[in-house]
């Protein structure tokens, strides 16, 4: 049923928004949300954490490369 009252001038509805809405779906939402938040921060850290470990090994290499010929030039 659509009505419009002097004080409002857009027309209401029976269904007001809070009771369209469930407010245990909006928390089911959430913490989805926050659940693939956290999968998304583990999946980068894991990353950071590969990224950062073949920059080690990288850098390992050059130096046991390095060294000797640095010992050379001296």
């Amino acid at each position: 049923m659509t009505t419009t009252t002097p004080n409002t001038p857009f027309p209401t509805t029976s269904n007001s928004p809070s009771s369209i809405i469930n407010p245990g779906a909006i928390g089911d939402v959430a913490d989805k949300a926050d659940a693939a938040i956290e999968k998304g921060a583990a999946a980068g850290h894991d990353m950071l954490n590969r990224v950062v470990k073949g920059a080690h090994t990288t850098i390992d290499r050059l130096a046991e490369t390095a060294g000797p010929a640095v010992q050379r030039v001296q």
